[in-house]
């Protein structure tokens, strides 16, 4: 197994944390999403889920977990957020 069947089997079975702080709340910075995420994977979960560019990207320099990144977007003619992979070489969806 390489590559993301790699990534897939070591989430199966596990949990993976949502570690996205309110936007534009107090905790709505990087760092404090990447020491949410650091907490949940030393808690014992195996992924975390984390939203924004900068969020991911400073997680990746820190985590060995997968990481699940978003970019949230509202489109004006879409009643939902819309959201697509914000990381590179794992799995992209949109």
């Amino acid at each position: 197994m390489t590559g993301n069947n790699t990534i897939l089997e070591s989430l199966r079975g596990g949990l993976v944390v949502s570690c996205q702080p309110v936007q534009g709340g107090p905790l709505d910075r990087p760092e404090i999403a990447v020491a949410m995420a650091e907490a949940a994977v030393q808690a014992g979960a195996k992924g975390v889920r984390l939203e924004g560019v900068a969020a991911v990207a400073a997680a990746a320099r820190r985590l060995k977990a997968p990481i699940i990144g978003i970019v949230k977007r509202d489109l004006a003619d879409y009643p939902a957020s819309c959201s697509t992979s914000a990381s590179s070489g794992v799995i992209r969806t949109g």
